[in-house]
């Protein structure tokens, strides 16, 4: 695991240096968290701002959970479902200030407890003995009106039929999550109004923003679409995307032959892809590519303005919520979330991309809202981490794909002075090249938008990265080739581009083309 530093506003090079490293097999989050702590204090006395730390999507308790206090509601919603999980009946009841009689026929003393608010052991108590209710139908009623009208409540354990002891688990852990929210919201951490929370970093003592890698997290919403796991989308209208000669989709970045590729993630999940979408049809597939597509130019993309990227940031945190809490739109108070709601199906992402997602669209909008404050705005491109990802690129290409920890460690003092070697533009050999991440020459502000010609705009030399469309005959399964499979393919790279970046070869033959 190496540790790379970085400025945020990424206007010197190199951008990012590499700082630590320590050789592992796994590691917990605790461990991680404990591990920087001698990097801070070293940056401490040097007068350098801890701003933040970006990791990859494993590390989901580092977004969840701090270092005094948790960071995220889905953390809340955890601890207040785990601590009833293995609460019995007696102990339950007792928590409602509701008698239990043992099996002996002996009363258990009663134990109210102070997250159950008094509305609710009066309501309780006024619907048995006013309303005639049995005690389990007194406990349903409670529980249906802990959600909002015209919504029913999850069972406690999913797809399974709540008995007693699990609708009493649920309100019970439905008050102490509400009371936590309460708790910390007098301590300036507001989870009623935010997903996310930054805490003050205890070594600092100033607010510290953990986030997921921006590009790793873009990969893991296409990998998404890719396996169907959002069962309101229909799979099979990426197919008519794919035989669109102008949605630039190929049948590599379709099924993911190349699963760690940014570019075929991009290539999915496009403005274009949206478009041959929305001329097919199929309007709920092209809307859910068309925000995501947006959310990631917000983050990596140029020529939009501050409030055109919160606006693409918010349009994302809605779609979630529409999902996830159906009616925020009416009262946007998260302590009303539904605590039993799985939150690992939610738009078909997974509980580590939703948390990661959330969580960096909350941890950007609250640094934008910082703008006047610090002087300056944040560099889109703060919650990546390509240079790491460079940077082991070149332990690859001296040491090949294996290598041991023998032949890491000689290396890593060579390999650190090349890397800011090839990032130092004052140096004679400064490492030029194509890519826009790297280049020296002077670019436009990420928030200067470009004048474009919609009308006579040819897309292929879109001055904008991610709205160019880019057509690569090769993989591109709505170009049919006669006689592919053995003539020479057209646009074939050269052998030293094919050693770098697999070929991926020619795409079946459409099923309406076959020959039977």
């Amino acid at each position: 695991m190496v540790t790379m530093l970085s400025d945020e506003k990424r206007n010197h090079k190199p951008y990012a240096l590499p700082v630590q490293y320590i050789p592992c097999q796994t590691l917990k989050d605790q461990f991680v968290r404990d591990l920087n702590v001698t990097l801070k204090e070293e940056m401490n006395s040097r007068d350098m701002k801890v701003a933040g730390t970006v990791t990859d999507g494993e590390f989901c308790s580092l977004r969840s959970r701090g270092e005094t206090r948790p960071l995220h509601i889905w953390q809340l919603i955890h601890d207040a479902r785990d601590s009833v999980g293995k609460m019995s009946k007696a102990t339950l009841l007792n928590m409602l200030d509701l008698i239990y009689v043992d099996p002996d026929g002996k009363p258990i003393v009663n134990m109210p407890s102070p997250d159950i608010p008094d509305s609710i052991i009066l309501d309780l108590d006024r619907l048995r003995t006013v309303d005639g209710l049995s005690l389990e139908d007194a406990i349903t009623n409670i529980r249906g009106g802990q959600v909002p009208e015209g919504h029913s409540p999850y069972p406690f354990r999913r797809d399974t039929r709540e008995s007693l002891l699990d609708k009493l688990r649920s309100v019970v852990a439905t008050c102490r999550f509400r009371a936590n929210i309460e708790y910390w919201k007098e301590r300036g951490a507001d989870f009623s109004t935010h997903l996310y929370v930054p805490e003050v970093d205890p070594v600092t003592k100033e607010e510290r923003h953990d986030r997921g890698d921006h590009n790793h997290l873009f990969r893991r919403m296409a990998k998404s679409v890719r396996e169907g796991k959002d069962p309101k989308l229909n799979f099979e209208a990426f197919n008519d995307a794919l035989q669109d000669s102008e949605s630039g989709l190929t049948y590599a970045a379709l099924t993911g032959k190349r699963k760690q590729s940014l570019k075929d993630a991009e290539r999915l999940l496009s403005c274009h892809v949206a478009d041959a979408l929305q001329r097919k049809s199929h309007v709920q597939e092209a809307r859910h590519v068309q925000l995501i597509a947006n959310w990631h130019e917000a983050s990596d993309g140029r020529g939009l303005s501050q409030l055109k990227r919160s606006k693409y940031n918010y349009d994302m945190l809605n779609y979630v919520l529409d999902d996830w809490m159906p009616w925020h739109c009416e009262n946007y108070d998260f302590s009303t979330i539904e605590i039993n709601r799985p939150v690992d199906c939610v738009r078909g992402f997974s509980r580590e991309t939703l948390v990661e997602l959330t969580t960096n669209i909350e941890s950007q909008e609250h640094r934008r809202r910082m703008n006047s404050e610090l002087g300056y705005p944040e560099h889109p491109r703060a919650g990546v981490t390509d240079d790491l990802e460079t940077l082991f690129s070149m332990f690859h290409r001296y040491l090949g794909p294996v290598f041991t920890l023998k032949q890491f460690k000689e290396m890593w003092p060579k390999i650190v002075r090349e890397f800011t070697k090839r990032m130092d533009k004052d140096l004679p050999f400064y490492y030029w090249t194509m890519n826009e991440r790297f280049t020296d020459e002077e670019l436009p502000s990420f928030d200067e938008c470009p004048d474009v010609d919609k009308d006579n705009m040819d897309l292929r030399n879109h001055p904008l990265r991610l709205h160019r469309l880019r057509i690569n005959q090769r993989e591109d399964g709505s170009v049919l080739v006669p006689g592919r499979a053995i003539l020479p393919a057209r646009h074939r790279g050269t052998l030293r581009q094919r050693l770098h970046r697999q070929e991926m070869g020619a795409p079946p033959v459409p099923s309406h083309m076959r020959i039977t």
